[in-house]
């Protein structure tokens, strides 16, 4: 009550002060009343006053501050906190002032965060708050999205390859990607709208050259465009690799071969061992010539015969040949021998210099280097190739062997010549192969000559210390001698040389019949079956099928080899399949009378002939197409003919091995018919993705092309 007391002459005063300043007693009353209130409530704390902040609007990556104010009737110092709002909101204080505060808000939303939240902030003295409410509207700012640059593309024609498209946006849009020019062979999908997409190129195959597409991607209303170079090769076709001669090596010698290759794409051809014995490697010697190497090099052990296959590919097609090898321990003249001197009962290898020495040696400074010997063939016969004892050239250039005529008793008219490679130093033997196949008289004296390649090979030869070698004659340039015809008589004197003179060995007779026996050239098929037949006393499954051919040229293909008895006659024999494509060039319209050649496991060979009638009828247009193309996995195969007749489609993998028969020799009238490609096997499975090959005869012709299965 003191204290009452005591403050009433003060607000006796006050209420003049009021009076005077025309406010009326009683409302002076009123105000002084209140006054004295909010004084007894600061004895127990009066709670801060935060001023109502005003809503704020800004734009999707922009900044926005707003100051905040706040009371405090106590005179205590205040601190801003924030208490509810989106993240990007921040709250502080700037000065807490002693009753009179001030804070700030500041907002830094994201360019992919819009929308309308509600914010609430709040001031506190330590103990007591004011709390206020307000919203925040982040209105959206459009980005572009951003196109990562495609890589250009490259694919051959009737092929397709697939490149992934890669984008971003800002905002976080959902994006679509498209072709906004481009050939029409080329499209694109959206994958993820949140960023990838597929561009296809799928040429067909006559398509090739190079053009300039555009892809974009699109957020809904900005866009970003960039181009790329899409070029298109000329169709691929699989590399030819032209078929390795069959082999002969003996035990702890080595024998090459050289392989060629031709690639209609040029492209480079890279050639590897697919199978074969373990003394065999093949190499790449150049890539872009299309040549390789067959390496064998036998050991103790290793006598006897296999097979041996080499597979050249440009990187994604192939080609396969299959050839037969032997090796050997001794080389004993046999039948089909023209000529022979390696004398009775020897033998030449690995321990030949048992009884063979070197005469002479050829430096690299002589003019012309050769060694020739003259023969006389004790039959009639086909020269088929020469082998050569201890006659050894070694060098990058190796040798050239000459089959010559004889002029006065010295080598005369050249009859062919044979470009040989891969030999090894002293002592060794070599076979040079014909392949114009002269045919030699019985009685006639001939030359064989064997020159070096270049100036840098050494050449040597040697004789039988035994003496029971046939004298030859040996020229070596100039070296020790005036000059004699072609080349300089060694004047060593006679020196004896090692060779035999190979020729046809006589065949086993077969029975041998060719099917179909009527082709149509026009109505190409994929292969002919032959089946062979032996005499009782042989075994047809002793057919070294890897060496039969056909025409001289066509190997058969050993997967399809079947044991059988086609004609029921009691004799087994062997069923083996030819390809067509390999085989055509050698049939004219008409009769064709076909031989057929191969050898026994033992070495013995045979031979056969099967006539074949072949018509040749004028081409009909027929025309194919697949929709779509790429598949996935479904589409429509559109063939029409010209006429009525028997329509066979076939499906077959990039390894020409058959997936699918669609139709098999099932009628059609003339006019345009569909067949579904279902994306299956034979056996109803489904087919992996890739590149597929489809086979459509019919009356006119028949029609190969390509489509792939894309899921």
């Amino acid at each position: 009550m003191l204290g009452l007391r005591a403050v009433l002459p003060a607000v006796s005063a006050v209420i003049v002060v009021l009076i005077s300043l025309g406010v009326s007693p009683a409302l002076a009353a009123v105000s002084l009343s209140e006054t004295a209130a909010h004084r007894a409530t600061a004895v127990s704390g009066v709670p801060p006053v935060l001023t109502q902040p005003a809503d704020m609007t800004l734009a999707a990556g922009g900044t926005a501050d707003q100051a905040l104010h706040a009371f405090d009737g106590d005179g205590d110092p205040l601190t801003f906190f924030k208490s509810a709002g989106p993240g990007f909101m921040t709250v502080s204080t700037i000065d807490p002032g002693s009753g009179n505060a001030l804070g700030n808000v500041h907002l830094a939303p994201g360019l992919s965060q819009s929308g309308t939240a509600a914010a609430v902030v709040y001031a506190t003295d330590g103990t007591l708050t004011a709390t206020q409410t307000f919203s925040i509207s982040v209105e959206p700012t459009p980005v572009a999205p951003v196109l990562v640059p495609p890589a250009d593309m490259t694919v051959h024609g009737g092929e397709f390859v697939i490149q992934t498209l890669y984008a971003s946006d800002a905002n976080g849009d959902l994006l679509t990607f498209s072709l906004e020019s481009g050939p029409p062979y080329a499209s694109i999908t959206t994958t993820d709208p949140t960023g990838t997409g597929e561009l296809m190129v799928a040429p067909g195959l006559p398509v090739s050259g190079t053009v300039t597409a555009v892809v974009g991607v699109s957020d809904g209303l900005l866009t970003d465009q960039k181009s790329l170079m899409i070029t298109v090769l000329p169709v691929n076709v699989a590399p030819v690799l032209v078929q390795p001669a069959n082999m002969t090596v003996r035990v702890g010698e080595t024998k090459d071969q050289q392989l060629s290759a031709s690639d209609e794409n040029g492209d480079p051809l890279t050639f590897s061992m697919a199978s074969g014995p373990a003394y065999m490697t093949v190499t790449t010697v150049d890539a872009q010539a299309g040549i390789g190497t067959i390496h064998l090099a036998p050991q103790s052990g290793d006598a006897g015969s296999a097979i041996g296959e080499v597979r050249v590919t440009d990187g994604t097609l192939f080609d396969q040949r299959s050839f037969s090898i032997a090796a050997t321990s001794t080389a004993v003249a046999g039948g089909g021998v023209i000529f022979s001197n390696f004398g009775p009962g020897k033998t030449f290898d690995s321990n030949v210099l048992h009884c063979w020495t070197i005469n002479g040696l050829l430096g690299p400074n002589v003019g012309q280097q050769a060694i020739a010997h003259q023969f006389v063939p004790a039959v009639a016969d086909t020269f088929r190739s020469a082998e050569v004892a201890l006659v050894a050239f070694s060098g990058p250039d190796a040798v050239v062997v000459y089959l010559q005529g004889d002029s006065n008793g010295l080598p005369g008219p050249i009859l062919e010549q044979i470009d040989v490679t891969g030999f090894t130093a002293i002592p060794s033997v070599f076979e040079a192969t014909s392949v114009l196949r002269p045919r030699l008289q019985m009685g006639t004296p001939y030359w064989l000559t064997v020159v070096a390649g270049a100036a840098n090979v050494l050449a040597g030869w040697s004789w039988n210390t035994a003496g029971d070698i046939s004298t030859g004659t040996n020229f070596a340039g100039t070296q020790g001698g005036s000059p004699t015809g072609p080349w300089g008589l060694d004047t060593f004197g006679s020196i004896r040389g090692a060779f035999q003179i190979n020729g046809t060995i006589p065949l086993i007779p077969a029975a041998f019949d060719l099917m179909p026996r009527t082709v149509n050239l026009n109505a190409r098929g994929l292969y002919m079956t032959g089946y062979i037949q032996l005499p009782t006393s042989m075994a047809v499954s002793d057919i070294d099928v890897a060496t039969v051919r056909l025409a001289d040229v066509v190997p058969a293909l050993n997967k399809w080899a079947v044991v059988g008895d086609h004609n029921r006659d009691g004799v087994p024999d062997l069923a083996v399949k030819f390809s067509r494509a390999l085989l055509d060039p050698h049939l004219v319209p008409g009769m064709n009378r076909l031989l057929l050649t191969g050898a026994l496991v033992s070495g013995e060979r045979f031979g056969g002939a099967s006539s074949v009638k072949v018509i040749a009828p004028p081409d009909q247009p027929l025309s194919v197409s697949v929709v779509p193309n790429p598949l996935n996995p479904i589409g429509i195969l559109t063939f029409t003919t010209s006429k009525a007749g028997s329509v066979t489609i076939e499906l077959f993998d990039i390894q020409g091995r058959l997936v699918r028969r669609l139709l098999e020799a099932q009628p059609f009238a003339e006019g345009s018919h569909e067949a579904v490609i279902d994306g299956r096997g034979e056996a109803g499975q489904p087919l992996a993705s890739g590149v597929y090959f489809y086979r459509v005869e019919a009356p006119g012709g028949d029609v190969t092309g390509r489509f792939a299965i894309l899921k």
